[in-house]
């Protein structure tokens, strides 16, 4: 590493992480300000609360549909309804499962990619 100086000498284990002279320019300074907002953001939790925000938004736009659906279909029959708007809930009633488990796992802070 030829021609890469540090500009801040270790002093101690509570010193920040040193800086090498070519880490002031313009792309070092947009990522700093990227991570200080994603630690920002993660401390907050507000992507947790925005998957729980969107499942709720979802979740009244198929309710939404559903009804829509069965006030613009009066003719048929009832158990051919309840199948066609089952078959429409079914999956985003899974979806909204995941996400709802997705947010109170992250506020515990035991969230894991990992299947179980």
């Amino acid at each position: 590493m030829t021609g890469i100086g540090f500009t801040e000498p270790i002093a101690g284990p509570d010193v920040g992480p040193r800086r090498r002279r070519v880490d002031r320019g313009a792309l070092c300074w947009l990522a700093d300000r990227g991570s200080d907002t994603w630690d920002w953001i993660a401390k907050r939790q507000l992507d947790a609360w925005g998957v729980l925000v969107f499942s709720l938004w979802m979740t009244a736009r198929v309710l939404e549909w559903a009804m829509d659906f069965a006030d613009g279909h009066a003719e048929m029959d009832g158990l051919r309804m309840a199948a066609i708007i089952g078959t429409v809930m079914g999956p985003w009633v899974t979806m909204q499962a995941a996400l709802v488990k997705f947010h109170f796992e992250a506020r515990k802070g035991t969230f894991s990619t990992e299947g179980k």
